[in-house]
């Protein structure tokens, strides 16, 4: 009863074991054999160049099954070559696989510190892919130190990653995974829920090594489930695919997984021969702790057949190695089931001996498991909450993604609006800028035509002035000059016929005449250009004006010159002289005034003339709007305008008249 209960322990680690080993990097990408003498015969008339780079880790990964010594020397050169020319995605892919060889040899540290490296390198040169199979393949390393809650970190971004991808071949391998992890929790319908999806993704790519693997490892979940008779076909298949494809680490442990089969079944014979198998194998493959636990599992076929003898032997060779590597859980077994043998064969000395040291290694096993399996549970409460928080984020993720969707269509939407805005905007600013420029072409036209306007009125003015002057200077000399020249004449001819006093009184006459036709001709000289300017200057000849306008005593003159003695040109002199006068004679004919006041002002490059009455006022534009009325004002505008100078006039009837003349003094 006790040899029963011993086998079925020891079956049990080993099918724990030998599950675990379909995990070690189960690259899904392996060849057809033929392959390997194509890339050999590439490789011997390749150069140094990346091409080698990549033939030589296609090698390794032909040869990793088959010949793992083999292949670890091609991914050497490869990663040597790859540093030599400084091909940073060469040396990250031979990182990469380098670390599949060290977790076959259980050298986790060395392969989580090479796939740092290349996860970091891939990283860096934007490959998705490969950035996640080394996500997946940590994973793979926490999962074999049975640090469950690590593994599902790394697992699921992996799982998650690969699905954005859309890769199936990765997908499998990730799903494949995610069963290890699941059966590693005891979660043995999740663990066969996964393996098959990663089985049918294989089928769908026709991916063979991948079939093989995930058709062992549910396998291995159906014979924990008690499930033989489906479980012993698929390790069949397995093994046919295995076999194919040349992969001898997956034929040793498919070989020890249906040895482990029959003897729970009864077949000692058949687990005998298998187990066999998988010892030899085990050992051209010199792997120590798959040697130990085939010697283990040797003896107890050697047990249940009646041969303790080889059974004995069996065993310690099994404690041998169990103690020299440190496989603490065989060679617990190894002891228990040696004691077993011996109490059978009836030496109870090496049977207590063995016992003891069974209780002894037993019960230092048993602490440290129930340590680990405290740990476990509180590591498989955090992952099924991790495994929660990753759902919520991927759904996050997933509403962020409609979000960002419906906003880039949002944006796409108004970057339209905004190209139609700015074309409409352009075409309103293009018939903006047409009708301002007709509306300033009109503007021109119309300042054009005042301008001509009053140019024309100018013109008329002075042609009208000039006239009236010809007329009055033609009047003049007809009613002044005409008659005391006639005088003169007639004197002129009398004097000769006359003597003495009579003739002295006509010469005194006639120069009496003579003077007044002189004084006649400076009044009449003056009217046109006055003398007192030409003299003065416009600023003294207008006091001199004003002065004898005051002493008519009919109204009151203040001239106030605030100017520093400035010269105007005599053209502007003369026309401001004038344009004051006719305002002068206005107010005294029509204001009613009692008091004028005159200002000169100089501001800047300016003369500023202030022109104020006390008078009965009018309004401009009435008086502009009577036929014959408000000429004289509007030949005042013109004058000054002639200047090139600005008139502005302010009048209410009753309330007086300001007038404010500016023209420049250069």
């Amino acid at each position: 009863m006790g040899a029963y209960r011993t086998t079925t322990l020891n079956m049990v680690l080993s099918i724990g074991y030998i599950f675990l080993l379909a995990m070690v990097c189960p690259d899904l990408t392996a060849q057809d054999r033929h392959i390997t003498d194509s890339l050999t015969l590439i490789l011997n008339s390749a150069q140094e160049d990346t091409n080698k780079v990549h033939v030589l880790r296609e090698l390794f990964w032909e040869y990793k099954r088959s010949d793992p010594e083999k292949a670890k020397d091609y991914i050497d050169q490869s990663l040597q070559l790859a540093n030599d020319l400084k091909f940073e995605l060469g040396i990250a892919k031979a990182k990469y696989s380098l670390s599949g060889y060290y977790h076959v040899k259980a050298d986790f540290t060395r392969e989580q510190m090479l796939l740092l490296e290349a996860k970091q390198t891939f990283e860096k040169l934007g490959d998705s892919m490969m950035s996640y199979a080394c996500l997946l393949d940590i994973g793979n390393l926490y999962q074999a130190q049975r640090k469950y809650a690590e593994a599902a970190e790394y697992i699921l971004q992996a799982v998650s990653g690969f699905e954005k991808l859309g890769n199936d071949r990765s997908l499998a391998r990730a799903y494949n995974t995610l069963g290890i992890l699941y059966y590693g929790q005891e979660k043995y319908t999740d663990a066969l829920d996964a393996y098959s999806n990663a089985l049918q993704m294989c089928i769908n790519v026709d991916l063979k090594q991948g079939i093989a693997v995930c058709s062992g490892n549910i396998a291995t979940v159906l014979f924990k489930l008690k499930r033989y008779d489906e479980a012993l076909t698929h390790f069949e298949s397995t093994l046919l695919y295995q076999q194919d494809l040349n992969d001898r680490v997956g034929i040793v442990k498919t070989y020890n997984n249906i040895g482990m089969l029959h003897h729970e079944l009864g077949a000692y014979e058949k687990a005998l021969n298998f187990h066999t198998k998988a010892l030899a194998l085990y050992s051209e493959l010199d792997y120590s702790e798959g040697i130990a636990i085939a010697h283990l599992n040797i003896g107890l076929d050697l047990t249940h057949l009646d041969n303790p003898t080889m059974a004995i032997d069996h065993y310690h060779q099994s404690i041998e190695f169990a103690r020299e590597y440190g496989f603490r859980e065989t060679l617990v077994k190894a002891y228990g089931n040696l004691s077993d043998v011996y109490a059978s064969i009836l030496q109870f000395e090496n049977a207590y001996t063995y016992a003891t040291l069974y209780k002894e290694q037993s019960d230092s096993l048993q602490k440290d498991l129930n340590a680990e399996k405290v740990l476990e549970l509180q590591t498989r409460y955090q992952t099924e909450e991790k495994v929660k928080q990753i759902a919520l984020l991927n759904r996050d993720n997933e509403l962020n993604e409609l979000k960002l969707r419906r906003n880039r269509n949002f944006n796409y939407i108004g970057m339209a609006f905004t190209a139609l805005g700015i074309l409409l905007a352009y075409f309103l600013f293009r018939n903006y800028r047409h009708r301002r420029s007709v509306s300033e072409m009109r503007a021109r036209r119309e300042s054009d035509r005042k301008l001509i306007a009053m140019e024309q009125r100018l013109l008329t003015t002075v042609i009208i002035t000039e006239e009236k002057e010809r007329k009055r200077f033609a009047a003049d000399l007809h009613d002044e000059m005409g008659p005391l020249l006639s005088s003169i004449m007639l004197y002129l001819q009398d004097i000769p016929e006359v003597s003495g006093q009579e003739q002295s009184e006509m010469i005194e006459y006639t120069q009496e005449l003579v003077d007044q036709a002189i004084r006649e001709i400076r009044d009449i000289s003056n009217n046109i250009m006055p003398g007192a300017i030409s003299e003065k200057g416009l600023n003294r000849a207008l006091k001199t004006f004003c002065e004898k306008i005051e002493r008519t005593k009919a109204i009151l003159v203040n001239f106030n010159d605030n100017t520093t003695g400035v010269q105007l040109k005599a053209g502007v002199e003369v026309v401001l002289y004038r344009v004051l006068i006719e305002l002068i004679n206005n107010t005294l004919k029509h204001a009613q005034a009692h008091h004028i006041e005159i200002t000169f002002t100089e501001k800047e490059d300016t003369i500023v003339i202030r022109y104020m009455d006390d008078g009965i006022g009018f309004d401009p534009e009435e008086i502009s709007k009577i036929d014959g009325h408000g000429m004289g004002l509007i030949n005042i505008r013109d004058r000054i305008a002639s200047l090139n100078g600005k008139l502005d006039m302010k009048s209410k009837s009753g309330e007086g008249t300001e007038i404010h003349i500016i023209v420049g003094i250069s």
